[in-house]
């Protein structure tokens, strides 16, 4: 018998899914938020952007700490890290917004779907590697 975890431990399992649940709640409010401002408000998007970040990464730090990772306890260097990796996901953010509005003329609410997409995979890996070890 092989007793070995398996590397789709229930625990991987379960963290990925409440990131999932978590990031869908908090990437559906901010991109109705986006769409509201954008489309109806005419705000550019980067300016949206710029505003709804904040909000996204508080909310994100405090749920997936307490729900998804279970860490009872914060040091300075994770919370210096969580912060790198959204200002990183940010700028990557501003740039997808950038390309596909400048090179492949697509409206910015599909560009940001695109976005949350690809960021949503990119901050669970980076913080699976670097913030919540």
């Amino acid at each position: 018998m092989n007793n070995k975890p398996s590397f789709f431990s229930n625990i991987l399992v379960n963290q990925v899914l409440q990131f999932g649940f978590i990031a869908i709640f908090t990437n559906i409010t901010g991109y109705l938020l986006f769409v509201l401002c954008t489309l109806y408000l005419k705000f550019s998007p980067y300016l949206v952007i710029s505003f709804l970040y904040p909000l996204a990464i508080t909310a994100s730090y405090i749920l997936n700490k307490d729900l998804t990772f279970k860490q009872e306890k914060t040091f300075k260097k994770q919370k210096i890290i969580f912060i790198t990796l959204y200002l990183s996901a940010y700028l990557l953010n501003i740039l997808i917004l950038h390309i596909a509005a400048t090179i492949f003329f697509v409206p910015s609410y599909l560009a940001q779907g695109i976005a949350i997409i690809v960021l949503g995979i990119y901050l669970f890996l980076m913080q699976k590697k670097y913030v919540y070890v």
